[in-house]
């Protein structure tokens, strides 16, 4: 402490005094902080790192170097010209101030000074770079510049539009960065030549890519970084190394992860996309990658003094998307991605995918919607014409099978996806009925409501089906006060695909045969026995007693039933004897049977009252079909134009007595 010395000594020998140990004399007053070596004239005074000197250089360096990591030295040099000179120990580069120019010169790349203008026309986003321009000017050519990229940790965040990209260089002893040539002539910058360090540039390209251009390249960062990874520079090498391989791994992470869902149908996919925007995320980075390792895979053979194996794992080879799915999306990026049609193997016509086809395009005829269009506009019931005459609606609701009086989407008038997708007309065709008849909403709403919501229907509609539930619902908006005496019953469905509207003898008769009672609890097993028979013989006729007794009753059981017909539920027989059959569970099934039936016989008498007041409708509709005039045909005039008489016919008129007119008001 005396001598105001420092001595630096190795680590392996902390405590060894050594004449080769560097030793420093520090020299403390109010006003300054010295340092200088030992034996040796020249004194260098630090730099506080919190006066404004200290800031103002530091500055132009914290885009590459932490605060922690960067001494700046005040000193004189031989001619005793004040210096100051910002050192970076770990990027071995020192950075003198040229206080004429108020320049910051690089003292280890020859005639550079560090930039004013940061920006390099690429690369946005990137926080850690220092651009650095030629420090003489020239007369014939622009002063070239560079742009110096530590090499470290990349990471990247979203940051509203764009994406910020850090690299992150931690507490190490020594950095090693990249100098890439900013060459404005052919719009790119260029690598020193090697292989890691081409393909970091591509990295950090496709990093900060944005959906504009950039002002450098004329291309996104996305383009320009796969135009470099499919170019042959990138096939220029004998063996790939550790850190060209672990720059391939983060390059084929971009491209997103495609598989079917679920995997065993292959009909749907799902995409996994990563956290950069869309546009930096291709399918290319994946297949570029795959080429390249698949090219060092091969030229192994060629290397006597390691393996055939690479510095690769077996993942990184494989495709990690299933291979059919990359291709469809390669077909459908032709078309967005220019570049593409120079670097895909397969064009569109050889990828398996399933061609759309519009229903615009299904379409023979496009006039439908306007008719029904029409049709709402003038309260038309009679929609089309007769090719579109509704069939008998009995009939039609019998062939449904199962109808229900509640659908599982309750449907509403107004548009929506619903008409698009087709009433379903089992379950919605009674709550259709219900809505289009009643008073609320109005009548005004109603054909303003179904103004879109018909159209949309009639659309989507492929078979006479759909037209028919069109013209009903016309009728049902329109002529409400006919409709609105009939009620549909309120049962909550209807089973047509099991009963008819009427008992079906011959299902009634099985079902009653099969409510038999055991035979050996029937007279017909004790019947007596006759002289010379045996056992085997009274057996039989017994057995045979019972069949003809079961199936007299059962003929006679169901006659009986039938002739209640219609009831909802049938009562016992109390006429006749059945002791061969279970009456409470024959009882049961038939009631089962009468109660479809009754059901199905209300609906179909409902359908019947409807099916005579359309055709009455129809018959007063059809009469003068809609003309399906198209969109520049003049709109019909009203009615009460037609008692106008024209300017002809009034010229001809006599004129009226204005004298009895007056006459006449008094």
């Amino acid at each position: 402490m005396g001598t105001h010395n420092v001595e630096f000594r190795p680590l392996h020998s902390p405590w060894t005094l050594s004449p080769a140990n560097t030793k420093y004399c520090l020299q403390f007053n109010l006003w300054s902080f010295r340092l200088s070596k030992v034996h040796d004239q020249r004194e260098r005074a630090l730099v506080d790192p919190n006066s404004a000197s200290f800031q103002m250089i530091y500055s132009r360096l914290s885009s590459i170097e932490e605060k922690r990591f960067v001494t700046i030295f005040h000193h004189s040099d031989t001619h005793g010209v004040h210096l100051l000179t910002a050192h970076l120990p770990r990027f071995k580069l020192d950075f003198l101030l040229d206080t004429a120019n108020l320049e910051l010169v690089c003292e280890n790349i020859s005639d550079t000074v560090v930039d004013e203008n940061q920006s390099i026309g690429t690369l946005y986003g990137l926080e850690n770079r220092l651009v650095l321009r030629e420090r003489t000017e020239s007369q014939t050519r622009p002063r070239s510049r560079s742009v110096l990229i530590p090499s470290g940790d990349v990471s990247y965040s979203r940051e509203g539009d764009h994406v910020s990209v850090r690299i992150a260089t931690g507490g190490k002893e020594r950095v090693s960065y990249n100098i890439y040539i900013v060459d404005t002539l052919v719009g790119q910058i260029s690598d020193d030549g090697t292989l890691e360090s081409r393909l970091y540039k591509i990295y950090l390209l496709a990093l900060t890519s944005h959906w504009l251009p950039d002002v450098l390249t004329g291309r996104t960062g996305t383009e320009e970084a796969l135009s470099e990874l499919n170019s042959s520079r990138c096939m220029s090498f004998m063996k790939l190394k550790e850190g060209d391989i672990k720059l391939l791994r983060l390059l084929k992470d971009l491209s997103p992860l495609r598989e079917f869902y679920p995997s065993h149908l292959q009909v749907m996919q799902t995409v996994h996309w990563g956290t950069l925007p869309v546009s930096s995320q291709s399918y290319e980075f994946e297949e570029a990658v795959l080429r390249i390792l698949q090219f060092d895979q091969r030229l192994t053979v060629f290397d006597d003094s390691v393996s055939s194996d690479t510095l690769a794992g077996r993942d990184d080879y494989n495709w990690k998307s299933a291979k059919t799915l990359v291709r469809r999306a390669q077909a459908r990026e032709l078309s967005s991605r220019p570049l593409t049609l120079a670097t895909a193997e397969l064009g569109r016509d050889h990828v398996l995918d399933v061609v759309y086809e519009s229903r615009a395009q299904q379409r023979q005829s496009n006039d439908a919607p306007y008719k029904a269009a029409l049709a709402v506009f003038q309260e038309k019931a009679g929609l089309f014409g007769h090719q579109y005459q509704s069939s008998d609606l009995r009939d039609e609701l019998k062939s449904l099978g199962l109808v229900s009086r509640t659908g599982t989407r309750p449907p509403h008038l107004s548009y929506s996806r619903y008409w698009l997708e087709l009433p379903n007309l089992a379950s919605d065709w009674i709550m259709l009925y219900e809505s289009t008849r009643n008073t609320v909403p109005t009548r005004e709403e109603k054909k303003y409501q179904l103004l879109f919501s018909l159209p949309a229907q009639v659309y989507s509609a492929s078979n006479s089906s759909a037209f028919r539930l069109t013209a009903q619902i016309l009728a049902f908006a329109f002529s409400e006060p006919v409709f609105r005496s009939h009620d549909p019953p309120q049962w909550p469905s209807y089973n047509f695909s099991d009963y008819g509207d009427k008992p079906d003898e011959s299902l009634l008769s099985r079902q009653v045969q099969n409510c038999e009672r055991d035979f050996v609890r029937t007279t017909s097993s004790s019947l007596p026995r006759r002289s010379n028979e045996d056992d085997r013989d009274w057996e039989a006729r017994c057995q045979s007693q019972y069949l003809t007794v079961v199936r007299a009753q059962t003929t006679a059981f169901t006659a009986q039933l039938m002739m209640q017909w219609p009831c909802l539920l049938p009562v016992l027989p109390t006429t006749s004897d059945f002791d061969h059959l279970n009456m409470a569970e024959a009882l049961d099934k038939a009631r089962k049977i009468f109660r479809h039936c009754f059901h199905n016989r209300e609906l179909c008498r409902f359908a019947e009252r409807v099916q005579c007041e359309l055709n009455r409708i129809e018959a007063r509709g059809f009469s003068s079909p809609l003309r399906c005039s198209t969109f520049y045909d003049q709109p019909a005039q009203p009615s009460h134009f037609s008692r106008l008489p024209d300017f002809l016919n009034m010229s001809h008129r006599q004129a009226p007595n204005m004298e009895a007119l007056i006459l006449t008001a008094i």
